[in-house]
């Protein structure tokens, strides 16, 4: 069965130096749901995981690891959630200060 989506706890805008890295995290309603897709964007546009850009979704906690960050990396990054029957979505302002 299907349930709508509901976003628990949303994301929190933060601001760091360069170089550190960056924890994004939120929770997500319901749990085990196979129609359920999460997505990262970064300014409107997919990011790109791999090395230093590591998202996780695990049950209801999902996430998204910046390593190492960069000024080029601030933004507003974005986790949208779908399902059958709609979507959640929670943003939050990032700001590197260069060194």
């Amino acid at each position: 069965m299907t349930v709508l989506i509901i976003l628990f706890r949303p994301l929190h805008n933060l601001e760091t130096i360069e170089g550190t890295n960056i924890h994004l995290e939120c929770r997500l309603q319901p749990v085990g749901d196979p129609s359920m897709r999460v997505e990262w964007f970064v300014n409107g546009k997919p990011v790109k995981t791999g090395h230093r850009f590591r998202p996780a979704y695990d049950f209801d906690y999902v996430a998204l690891d910046l390593l190492s960050v960069y000024p080029e990396d601030s933004g507003v990054y974005t986790c949208q959630a779908r399902n059958q029957l709609g979507e959640a979505v929670t943003s939050c302002s990032v700001k590197i200060i260069g060194m």
